[in-house]
């Protein structure tokens, strides 16, 4: 393999800078391929038109067989039933069930109490003038959101706290040893059986929390089976977790090094829609993770892909054509927004993504108005290779509080 047009994911380096070589491979060509010998399509257009059409179906759990996870593996027999494994009539079913819950309302009504959380952390962290974004706000502040989102009390959280913050990323990612197997079987096991729980219970006593109506959501006739309640529920209970936590210490990092642009928000919080998807696409949470199955033999992106044959997005790559995007490397807050693929596209499309922006906006609308000349204290934070979810490892910031 020739490698001039390779994407090495194997290499720990790479994860810590991506976009200079997804940039050059995206100018050199249309595709690319992994170290894995994997094609990644790199431009925009070809990833909108991948996303958007009927030639490609979502991987199912090939992609975990494939990490050494077996039948009957707890990590394995959930990703069978997620939105992200099935396609055609069953997904559309799933997902037409799950919007009837999960609605605009419900996620604007967490704004205040994404404030609160945002100010009581924030609180303890102000007489030290500094905190470790990843360990002090990005693992703590989405698992308390999704919680209240989902209706898991905060004994029940902190009860299984160490188990989420565990993390799954590293099962989906590029290098998977027997430890990483273990460590999410047993993860998945455990939560599986704590949310067949909570359903025992809301059976008892319903609430108004997205579990009751997952519940009892019902169209036509059809509702949702449990085992399929357990897998959405955990779904969005994991992703919201991991993915949202990436995009909030990617903002801090991407503030606290342009502080002109940390200012414009601050001055305007009205930019903070605009200024959370420049975020998003600057730092996608997931950089290499759309897998998709080619359905047919076909001739796309100037290659012939058999049939049955992966093919990865990076999103990395898109996010930054310069075909959409001038300058497409600079934070810029003020930037009109433009379809990027940090939640997908199409059918596929992240199913917790508003809750997501919900969140993000909030938490950097009150850092960022409570924290001022936020600095690191380090010279560049450290990337933790392999995942499916990009991670660092520590955000050290120090800051003035306002």
């Amino acid at each position: 393999m020739s490698t001039d047009n390779v994407i090495p994911l194997q290499d720990p380096e790479f994860w810590q800078d991506p976009y200079p070589l997804l940039n050059r491979l995206r100018e050199q060509g249309r595709v690319a391929v992994t170290d894995s010998g994997v094609r990644a399509v790199l431009r925009h257009a070809d990833c909108e038109a991948m996303l958007r059409g009927d030639g490609f179906v979502n991987e199912g759990v090939s992609l975990l067989e494939r990490r050494g996870f077996r039948a009957g593996d707890a990590l394995l027999e959930w990703r069978r039933l997620t939105l992200g494994a099935i396609n055609g009539e069953d997904h559309r079913r799933i997902r037409a069930l799950a919007g009837r819950a999960i609605t605009h309302q419900t996620v604007e009504c967490m704004r205040p109490l994404i404030r609160e959380r945002t100010h009581a952390l924030l609180d303890a962290l102000a007489p030290r003038g500094e905190m470790d974004v990843v360990a002090d706000l990005a693992q703590r502040l989405p698992l308390a959101v999704i919680s209240d989102y989902l209706g898991i009390d905060e004994v029940d959280r902190d009860r299984i706290a160490d188990t989420v913050l565990a993390g799954v990323a590293q099962a989906f990612g590029v290098r998977v040893d027997e430890e990483v197997r273990s460590r999410a079987n047993a993860m998945f096991g455990t939560l599986m059986d704590f949310i067949a729980g909570l359903i025992r219970e809301r059976r008892m006593q319903p609430r108004t929390d997205l579990l009751t109506r997952l519940m009892s959501v019902e169209e036509s006739g059809d509702r949702l089976a449990q085992q399929e309640i357990i897998v959405l529920f955990l779904n969005l209970f994991s992703g919201a977790t991991e993915s949202t936590a990436s995009a909030m210490a990617s903002g801090l990092l991407l503030f606290a090094r342009h502080p002109e642009q940390a200012q414009l928000v601050r001055d305007n919080p009205a930019l903070l829609k605009s200024a959370t998807e420049e975020v998003l696409r600057l730092y996608p949470p997931n950089l290499v993770l759309q897998n998709k199955l080619s359905e047919r033999r076909q001739q796309l992106f100037g290659v012939e892909l058999a049939e049955g044959e992966q093919v990865v997005i990076p999103f990395g790559a898109p996010n930054r054509d310069p075909r959409v995007w001038a300058d497409p490397d600079r934070f810029d807050v003020t930037r009109p927004v433009q379809r990027h693929f940090s939640f997908s596209l199409g059918e596929h499309f992240c199913l917790g993504q508003a809750l997501a922006r919900c969140q993000l906006q909030e938490v950097f609308g009150t850092v960022l108005a409570r924290c001022h000349d936020l600095r690191l204290l380090v010279d560049a934070p450290r990337w933790k290779p392999f995942g499916a979810v990009s991670s660092m490892e520590a955000l050290p910031l120090g800051f003035r509080a306002a």
